[in-house]
């Protein structure tokens, strides 16, 4: 698993997390095209609660690992609704990411 969040200091309040898994996603997903090839998505609003004192959104991406015998890589965005309007752009942003995933082999 790879997480990635703004540098310290940059008031961006998102992260990403990068990971493999076994296994068909649960539910809630939506079928969506990443780089061209099938893949899922889910996009749910995250309450406040706990230790997160503020609401926020996340949107994740799920996309079967060819060749990988039932994997799937799994990208989560989050983003906190404190960053209204840049919210929306970041998911905007997110998901041209994904539209544009593609694996490569070395």
């Amino acid at each position: 698993m790879d997480v990635y969040r703004p540098a310290a200091g940059s008031g961006v309040p998102a992260a990403l997390v990068v990971g493999l898994g076994d296994g068909v996603p649960g539910t809630g997903w939506e079928a969506a095209e990443v780089a061209g090839g099938p893949g899922v998505r889910r996009e749910r609003p995250v309450p406040a609660g706990g230790r997160l004192p503020v609401s926020g959104r996340e949107v994740a991406y799920a996309v079967k690992v060819p060749g990988g015998r039932g994997r799937w890589c799994v990208a989560v965005f989050s983003v906190l609704d404190v960053a209204e309007p840049l919210g929306a752009t970041l998911v905007e942003w997110f998901d041209t990411v994904m539209e544009t995933f593609g694996w490569t082999y070395g």
